[in-house]
């Protein structure tokens, strides 16, 4: 998978199930303090990563999530 799918992907993820507005979404964008993503939004995207992507994000992973 190419850089652009990726990024379309995850940025469908971030619209469809946080609720950010396209708009704020670019690659170098911090889930807090641009995204305005909570602890509970983050989960919820990791969530929605696992699914998408078919890969297992360990909890302590998680909490890097920037």
């Amino acid at each position: 998978m190419d850089r652009t799918a990726l990024h379309q992907r995850l940025k469908k993820l971030l619209i469809d199930r946080c609720g950010v507005k396209e708009e704020l979404i670019r690659p170098e964008a911090n889930l807090q303090l641009d995204l305005h993503l909570d602890s509970l939004d983050a989960v919820q995207l990791a969530v929605a990563v696992e699914d998408e992507f078919d890969v297992t994000i360990q909890d302590e992973d998680l909490v890097k999530l920037v």
